[in-house]
């Protein structure tokens, strides 16, 4: 009997029990029950990111989820009516349609539960697919809430399940089952929301005794008898102050860091006070409170991801003091609640100096030009480790302009395509020349960059990192594509061209980013304050700029 007579047949005789055939292509209800701890491995993408992707599940409501794409980690928990997720280092409750969510979206046997209430649910009867013949099943959960399994008409194995929640769908297609403790397996998953398409390949399903106790529970209620562990470390790990003036060294100097606060367990913390005392010498000079709502705005996750750091969060601080008496010392007094009501005092002594440069640094570029952003305390280089002391640099044309026509390409601004000189002697110890530039300036093509490969790195575009050969590296990112002209290795003199002026990377308009760092290693290395040997204001040679260079101001490199 033929396929197609097989179909009227059963429309004519009343459809088949769909769930009961679905559980039995599964492997059958007794074996399905069998599946109670799963430890799941395998690989995940979603929106250009590729990463590893683990779950553990012990029936009947006890998950983990763990999808680490490097600079991203994300983790999840469930257990019973809670669940939390972990993203930059941060625990956030999950409640309503996403703690639902959560809970359903794991490799598990929702059609068993389905059966196990007594819920045999709708048959929508049979349906093409893609040139395929699928049956058709639908649960209906409250108003606004229902699922569709669509099984393969000749298997019966759930090929795809389509999840309403009010107006969100999630359509999760199955495939390549494979046999696992006498049960059917999807060993890959594609789940396809309004937001994000994620695809789920899985290398190995292992079926474990149990887990240990606490494993599925928050560290605030899997650890609530251990001591507290705390840890406090500054980034960077040296301070420097630098002068406010621009053109001659003035009255004044500023500094900004971090305090990184850990705990052993990765318990929650609140920070409710802190205490900022300044020293010159043995002598107290000064002490500035602030309080809970305060910290709250200087409260972040910045070091989690890219730095690798284990924080619970850190705290940005800004200071400015006259330069003399000199401030040399700090101490940070903090005063910290966990979760459970516990009050934490701890303090962490922190050492200024002013840097003394071992290199002679000329500015990379020739002729007028403007920064963008710098290194102040405010602008978006303070997020990050190595780049405190950053520039994005804009060249200039001849008449300070920035751009002809609309700025809606690359070469309508002058920076594009200017020569890149090396700022100093060196050897370089990387490069990298093979990430598209952004076409469209302002917008960044995220999702081509993340599928680049060294995501660390990718960020910079196509960029060049030199050794000075006395604890000094350069970096200089955002290149054109292609035309980075020197190698790893190489020895490199002072003004050597090393490639052209571009928009690549996490780069909105053509333009040059460049710091100095204490290590070779971007995002992990402590930044160092810089100076050039021929800047200038707007080319008058008596406005020769000592300072840290600061945004808006036109200023000129001159060469000759």
């Amino acid at each position: 009997m033929s396929f197609m007579w097989c179909l009227a047949l059963w429309t004519w005789v009343g459809e088949p029990d769909l769930l009961g055939r679905a559980l039995q292509a599964l492997g059958g209800e007794e074996a399905l029950s069998q599946l109670t701890c799963i430890h799941v491995s395998g690989q995940v993408s979603s929106s250009g990111l590729e990463g590893r992707y683990q779950l553990w599940l012990e029936a009947p409501d006890r998950l983990k989820t763990l999808l680490d794409f490097e600079l991203i980690r994300i983790e999840t928990l469930c257990q019973g009516d809670e669940g939390w997720t972990r993203q930059a280092g941060i625990w956030r409750a999950l409640e309503g349609d996403a703690l639902d969510q959560a809970r359903r979206s794991h490799l598990s046997f929702p059609l068993l539960a389905y059966a196990r209430r007594g819920i045999r649910g709708r048959s929508l009867g049979a349906k093409e697919i893609e040139g395929r013949r699928y049956w058709g099943l639908e649960f209906q959960e409250g108003e606004d809430r229902k699922n569709q399994f669509w099984l393969e008409a000749e298997t019966y194995l759930p090929h795809m399940e389509v999840r309403w929640q009010g107006d969100q769908e999630t359509k999760i297609t199955y495939d390549d089952y494979r046999v696992v403790a006498g049960c059917m397996v999807p060993f890959s998953e594609r789940r396809d929301t309004p937001q994000r398409l994620v695809q789920i390949t899985l290398d190995q399903v292992e079926v474990v005794e149990r887990f240990a106790p606490g494993f599925f529970e928050h560290p605030d209620q899997r650890y609530a008898d251990q001591p507290f562990g705390i840890g406090l470390m500054t980034v960077p790990r040296t301070i420097y102050k630098e002068n406010d003036g621009l053109f001659g060294s003035i009255n004044q100097e500023s500094w900004f860091f971090h305090v990184v606060v850990s705990e052993t367990y990765g318990r929650s913390l609140t920070p409710t006070h802190a205490s900022l005392k300044y020293y010159s010498g043995e002598e107290l000079l000064e002490t500035r409170t602030l309080n809970k709502p305060s910290l709250s705005g200087l409260s972040g996750v910045r070091f989690a991801t890219a730095a690798g750091l284990d924080e619970v969060f850190d705290l940005r601080f800004q200071c400015s003091f006259m330069t003399e008496p000199p401030v040399d010392k700090m101490q940070v007094d903090l005063t910290l609640v966990a979760h459970d009501g516990t009050t934490l005092n701890e303090s962490l002594e922190v050492t200024l100096s002013r840097y003394e440069p071992k290199t002679e640094l000329w500015f990379p570029l020739e002729g007028y030009f403007v920064i963008l952003a710098g290194g102040d305390f405010n602008e978006h280089h303070a997020q990050e480790w190595s780049q405190h002391h950053a520039l994005d640099i804009l060249a200039l044309g001849p008449d300070r302009q920035l751009v002809s026509g609309y700025a809606a390409t690359n070469q309508d601004f002058v920076s594009w395509g200017r020569e890149v000189l090396a700022p100093a002697d060196g050897v370089v110890v990387y490069t990298r020349n093979d990430v598209p530039d952004n076409a469209n300036p302002p917008r960044v093509d995220k999702e081509s960059l993340n599928k680049l490969p060294d995501p660390l790195w990718r960020v910079g575009g196509n960029s060049v990192v030199i050794d000075h050969g006395n604890g000094e590296f350069s970096f200089l990112a955002h290149m054109q594509q292609g035309s980075v002209r020197v190698a790893m290795g190489e020895v490199v003199k002072r003004g050597q061209v090393l490639g052209l002026l571009g928009n690549s990377g996490n780069s909105s308009a053509p333009h040059l980013h460049y710091h100095l760092m204490a290590g070779d290693t971007l995002f992990r290395s402590d930044p160092i304050p810089l100076r050039f040997k021929n800047v200038f204001f707007d080319g008058v040679a008596k406005g020769f700029a000592t300072g840290p260079l600061k945004r808006g101001v036109y200023l000129r490199a001159n060469w000759q």
